[in-house]
């Protein structure tokens, strides 16, 4: 029988998982804040503002291979306090995030066209789209590196580093915003719509990769040093790219997924895009606390591994869920209760506030399945366990959810709220078969041998 934490160990858990809420708290705050703005401005323009960020976070899952392999191996070396182990998986990461950050920008600005018209938009949206991705393309290296700086002060616990960071890149992309959206004619500063949303965003990124870069020479002393063998050809980054990839490429599928979900939704007309873009944004604040507590719980995990303490990993997923559970279902109630106030704030379309109204209902029942998603999934890909999870998402989702949200949307006329529901069934599924894993304890022998092979590396 798995024994609960003591209090020491949950107030440890507590006090790495704080800074994750502020840092996701404000994250949600200034975004919901920046769709607000775009909503005032322009529905039209919030909806192509809305489809390019999809776009643009699809394509930073491929920075992630690199970040997330990072921050798992980087926690089990913090775990057992390798300092060389954790400046050469700093070094490698660091050239393989520049390389394919560069790889990401020429594809966009080759196939930026392509990609936009595959959602088959009303001209305008598509325009608007187009010009606020090519705005922040220039600028992917800044996320590709700053992914693998915050994975590093993550796996070292520095969350509240982490969160300093973000809280100063969220108020000036707030600030930004506000000011180049609308413009300040008494300052001489015009309205720029859509390049003034990427404008601030721009501002934001530079602003969260300095203070990142001082977090990290200064808490932890390490610093990019080229490699001085052949990094392709490195043990370390073999195991970067073991456990990064499969974990990437779950997000990277589920990326994909949502969007011809996306695209299924934007055939029933603009107005249920637009409800889609305002949704998303307002559920952050449903899971967004079970979301810092599956970060808390996956470093903790992390770490725990790497002291060889499998007793208290089970024991702190298992209180992770529990409050994570929680923490999800009251503001997923609160927000189905007051959406058809919400949505006025953000529309006064009939269509699309009948549309909120009827999603925040349905999405009640997909944040019960979202929390084991959320909690156990990163903790099994903390473990090293990191093909399962890729291998349930792609059979769940592709074979047996996206029929269903056929047969809902379409065949049965659900429209919107049958894709929902095949969402929640999905999240349902997905959760219930992770929860299994988790407790069938398989993911031990995983780290156990991702163990090994990081102590039989020597490289540098």
């Amino acid at each position: 029988m798995v024994p609960n934490l003591t209090r020491i160990q949950s107030t440890r858990f507590l006090k790495l998982s704080l800074p994750l809420i502020l840092e996701v708290t404000f994250v949600i705050i200034v975004s919901n804040l920046v769709v607000w703005m775009l909503s005032n401005y322009s529905d039209r323009v919030a909806a192509g503002v809305a489809i390019a960020g999809q776009v643009n976070n699809t394509i930073f899952l491929f920075f992630a291979i690199v970040s997330m392999g990072t921050g798992i191996l980087m926690a089990q070396s913090a775990g057992n306090k390798n300092k060389t182990k954790m400046q050469s998986i700093f070094s490698n990461a660091l050239f393989f995030a520049l390389l394919f950050s560069l790889v990401g920008t020429v594809l966009f600005f080759l196939f930026y066209r392509d990609i936009f018209s595959f959602y088959q938009l009303d001209a305008d949206v598509q325009a608007y789209a187009e010009e606020y991705g090519l705005w922040l393309a220039p600028f992917f290296v800044l996320n590709a590196i700053f992914l693998v700086f915050n994975q590093t002060l993550y796996a070292n616990g520095k969350t509240l580093q982490a969160f300093y960071a973000l809280f100063l890149c969220d108020i000036t992309i707030l600030l930004g915003s506000a000011i180049f959206i609308f413009g300040v004619p008494w300052l001489g500063i015009p309205s720029l719509g859509v390049f003034g949303a990427a404008f601030g965003i721009i501002l934001g990124r530079f602003v969260y990769f300095f203070s990142l870069a001082l977090f990290i020479h200064k808490e932890l002393k390490l610093r990019f040093v080229f490699p001085k063998k052949n990094p392709f050809k490195q043990t370390i980054t073999g195991l970067i790219f073991k456990v990064g990839a499969p974990a990437t490429l779950e997000n990277l599928s589920y990326s994909l997924f949502m969007i011809l979900i996306t695209r299924l939704i934007a055939s029933y007309g603009t107005e249920a895009i637009i409800a889609k873009a305002y949704f998303d944004s307002l559920a952050m604040f449903t899971f967004f606390i079970a979301s810092a507590f599956a970060n808390s719980g996956a470093i903790r995990v992390g770490q725990l591994l790497g002291e060889e303490n499998y007793i208290e990993a089970q024991s702190t997923i298992r209180y992770s869920v529990k409050i994570a559970f929680l923490s999800t279902m009251i503001p997923s109630a609160l927000l189905a209760f007051g959406m058809s106030v919400i949505a006025t704030w953000y529309t006064s379309n009939p269509q699309v506030i009948e549309y909120l109204i009827y999603i925040a209902m349905a999405d009640v029942l997909l944040e019960l399945g979202r929390v084991f998603n959320l909690v156990v999934n990163r903790a099994i890909k903390a473990s090293g366990d990191v093909r399962y999870p890729l291998l349930s998402i792609i059979f769940i989702q592709w074979i047996i959810v996206l029929p269903l949200a056929l047969f809902f949307g379409d065949f049965l006329g659900l429209g919107v709220i049958g894709i929902w529901i095949a969402l929640a069934l999905d999240e349902a599924i997905r959760g219930l078969n992770l929860w299994l894993r988790w407790r069938g304890l398989r993911w031990q022998r995983k780290a156990k041998k991702l163990f090994h092979s990081m102590a039989n590396h020597h490289e540098e």
